[in-house]
């Protein structure tokens, strides 16, 4: 489940919602508790993002 939530998460990002639309559809259903964007940094004082139930650790940046 995660990586449905980290990819959906990156997909919004990248102003591809229409993609990610049966991704967070998914998640809202399935996801019990929230992953961490990236696993090996830590958690704690992060945002969570509700959409997606993704605790956002890293700063994203699309490369052009």
């Amino acid at each position: 489940m995660p990586w449905v939530q980290r990819l959906g998460y990156l997909l919004d990002r990248i102003d591809e919602a229409p993609k990610a639309k049966s991704l967070k559809d998914y998640v809202r259903k399935h996801a019990h508790e929230a992953a961490a964007l990236v696993p090996s940094e830590p958690i704690a004082c992060h945002p969570c993002d509700a959409d997606w139930k993704l605790l956002v650790n890293a700063d994203v940046e699309a490369e052009t």
